[in-house]
């Protein structure tokens, strides 16, 4: 198998915002309609012919995690993520980590080696792709307890194991319930020395997860998605993690920044920031919280762009005074069919973006828009790497990433915005790629012309159509 030779995905160390994954540069964009593995393993989810089933509402029904993988890497995608299982879906007869020992009965000290199975195919299969998966070690919405697939049917809940009772946690029939991960926060309490019993099982749980995905080379350990926990969790379970796999890319997605110290995570033993600290991951969201996909008209585009340029230049600035702070800052969820989201993450230094559930997504734009950015990356070879947010270099609505000799530019209308070149510049030569259908649509030639004072004057740059377009700028 050849990703067993790849080199494990890492902070780049030329530039410490971006990834690096087998010793090459890399950025991280992507998109799944799948959020747990055990939604794969439904016994109704078959190979998808995606030529005879054009229904993608009912082709997304069937598809199984060698063909979701697929589907990413052919977008040219490098992240999937990935929660381990969904609790209510043992009542479906699929496996979850732990044995079921009689029905409706987990052994947390047991494990199912028919899941680990499929577990280690679907990391071996991603691997195969050059696609990195990032692994929700704990899942927060799995806990809670306002649905019935949730705390209702979860393995922890004292209910549904033959491990404790009601006296480590609350089970799904009183007031408590409120408390798992809400509240009294009691699953967390475990790491604060409140909860002995309770932390041996979340230990005995995570090390064989640790186990399982060790010898991957394409894994990045996220503590828990959309977590309330706290920092002090958090840390506590990147510790154990570097503990056990001293090399590996540990990163937390807090839910609430009001419950998580954003700068906490600028600490070892984390290495990246996803949705950083939040902020991020609401910018581009869209109107709300939903998962559904957003017309472009349900919030003001300059809003949305606004608020990501200013949480990553935010991010910037606390590490350019902190440069031992220096990490990749990335959102792995980002939630709504949002065209701009990806190019404004990528022109204002983020490390990578992917769009999140899109199974609500019925004409799979999402999945068009990835493969859009990675054709526009492949045909100009745009070396990211070496680039940085150059905001300062527009004046108008858009974005800028670029170093001395190029820069990439997002307009998202087609209205202007004025470049302002500087000493080494003398001829911008820019090439302009439809951001919606990846067509390139034509080139133009700038001269810069001087003052007698020796500036420049503004280069104007037109965008060329309403749903945006992304300009690849060599600068002479």
């Amino acid at each position: 198998m050849s990703w067993q030779i790849k080199k494990r995905v890492q902070v780049l160390e030329s530039n410490k915002h971006f990834f690096e994954y087998d010793g090459k540069p890399v950025w991280l964009s992507g998109h799944s309609r799948i959020w747990t593995l055990t939604s794969f393993l439904k016994p109704s989810y078959e190979p998808v012919d995606r030529l005879a089933n054009p229904d993608v509402n009912v082709a997304s029904r069937k598809r199984t995690y060698i063909d979701e993988t697929e589907r990413v890497a052919e977008s040219g995608g490098h992240l999937m993520r990935i929660t381990p299982f969904w609790p209510g879906h043992w009542a479906e007869g699929i496996a979850l980590p732990w044995k079921q020992v009689e029905p409706g009965k987990f052994d947390l000290r047991e494990f199912d080696e028919k899941y680990f199975a499929d577990f280690r195919e679907f990391l071996g299969k991603a691997a195969e792709n050059d696609i990195i998966v990032q692994m929700e070690l704990w899942d927060r919405p799995g806990l809670s307890h306002w649905h019935a697939t949730r705390w209702p049917r979860h393995p922890f809940n004292p209910v549904f194991n033959v491990n404790y009772g009601a006296n480590v946690l609350p089970d799904h029939t009183g007031p408590a319930v409120k408390n798992v991960v809400f509240g009294k926060k009691l699953f967390y309490r475990s790491v604060h020395g409140e909860n002995p019993q309770l932390l041996e099982y979340q230990q005995i749980y995570i090390d064989k997860l640790l186990d399982e995905c060790a010898p991957f080379p394409n894994v990045i350990y996220c503590i828990e998605n959309e977590g309330t926990g706290g920092a002090r969790w958090e840390t506590f379970w990147a510790n154990r993690i570097r503990s056990r796999i001293p090399d590996a890319l540990i990163t937390a997605m807090p839910l609430n920044p009001s419950d998580n110290t954003w700068k906490s995570y600028f600490e070892p033993p984390f290495s990246c920031l996803d949705g950083g600290g939040t902020g991020l991951r609401i910018a581009t969201h869209g109107a709300s919280q939903s998962h559904e996909s957003l017309d472009d008209g349900a919030r003001s585009r300059t809003d949305m762009l606004t608020q990501i340029s200013h949480v990553l230049e935010l991010y910037y600035l606390y590490m350019q005074y902190n440069p031992q702070k220096t990490m990749p800052i990335y959102v792995s969820n980002s939630f709504g069919a949002l065209r701009d989201n990806i190019w404004a993450m990528f022109c204002c230094g983020a490390a990578g973006h992917r769009y999140h559930r899109n199974c609500y997504d019925p004409a799979e734009t999402c999945y068009r828009w990835v493969s859009v950015f990675n054709k526009f990356l492949t045909e100009t070879q745009v070396p990211f790497w070496t680039m940085e947010p150059r905001r300062d270099l527009l004046r108008g609505h858009g974005m800028c990433l670029a170093n001395d000799r190029v820069a990439v530019v997002y307009i998202p209308n087609s209205k202007a915005v004025s470049f302002a070149p500087e000493k080494h510049d003398t001829v911008l030569k820019l090439r302009f790629m439809d951001a919606d259908t990846g067509a390139w649509l034509g080139e133009e030639e700038k001269p810069i012309v001087r003052f007698e004072d020796g500036i420049a004057d503004f280069v104007e740059i037109h965008g060329k159509n309403e749903t945006g377009t992304v300009v690849y700028c060599q600068r002479q």
